[in-house]
């Protein structure tokens, strides 16, 4: 039994020190078919497409960015959102009006999971 409990607590120990810790908030792509934000402000439409694995896009009025720019524009917006959570918040477009996006009237995310499960948050000015 000794022997058992010194094996498992040496098992349980490795499995720690070879799992890797991440610090902060890290967006994990993989759990999603397509990710796509649609932001309209007063003056500007905005859209960020993902595919999975590694298909991004980031569009802005006439403009249109592709790959790891497209990718990194995403990851800052999201930064602000939890999508575990069942709405948009006003404290979250405040924040992502902060980066540069200025007076956000609508927000919408959708995802399409592995499962083909899809979800759609939506946030409207004036309707929290």
């Amino acid at each position: 039994m000794k022997k058992y409990l010194i094996a498992t607590g040496i098992v349980v120990l490795l499995l720690f020190l070879i799992t890797p810790v991440t610090f902060g908030k890290e967006f994990s792509w993989y759990q999603h078919m397509t990710l796509k934000i649609s932001l309209q402000s007063k003056d500007t439409y905005y859209e960020w497409e993902y595919e999975n694995p590694t298909s991004f896009e980031y569009e802005y009025g006439d403009s249109i960015k592709r790959g790891e720019k497209a990718k990194q524009s995403f990851e800052a917006i999201l930064n602000h959102l939890d999508l575990k959570q069942a709405k948009i918040t006003d404290d979250q477009i405040n924040q992502i009006e902060k980066m540069g996006y200025e007076e956000i009237e609508r927000f919408v995310v959708r995802s399409v999971d592995k499962s083909g499960y899809t979800r759609t948050w939506i946030w409207k000015k004036g309707e929290s």
